[in-house]
């Protein structure tokens, strides 16, 4: 059994009487925080009323080939998707077709590739294999 030995309150008033200095005591301060990237510093809300980025096409390019790139990494998206994740980020259509019609070319993004791979094959004749 624990007691005054090892140092710990043998009786529940002892227990209590430091359980009270502790709540008295001043709390250790805390490190400082590491600043957060400024894309996530500010809420949703806040960075959608603020302007649009102000960039040069070869820099919507670039931006706009680590999203996509970003994406696909997660799982297979099809060219419309990607699409629309590139203009809920505000850029440029025009850009984005390019960027998209550039993956599609060197087969990153091959939506007859996603909709096969999101086909369910037919029953058989029988109807669906019974579950073992």
């Amino acid at each position: 059994m624990a007691g005054a030995e090892d140092g710990s309150p043998a009786t529940v008033e002892e227990l209590r009487a430091s359980m009270e200095r502790i709540m008295q005591s001043p709390a250790p301060a805390r490190k400082a925080e590491k600043k957060k990237r400024s894309a996530k510093r500010l809420p949703k809300a806040q960075r959608e009323t603020e302007e649009p980025e102000e960039l040069s096409d070869d820099q919507w390019r670039e931006k706009a080939r680590a999203i996509l790139l970003r994406q696909l990494t997660a799982s297979d998206k099809s060219a419309k998707q990607l699409k629309d994740k590139l203009l809920d980020k505000e850029c440029p259509e025009a850009i984005a077709d390019e960027v998209i019609e550039r993956f599609i070319e060197v087969d990153l993004v091959d939506d007859q590739k996603f909709a096969d791979a999101g086909s369910v094959p037919a029953p058989e004749p029988g109807g669906w294999p019974a579950r073992r």
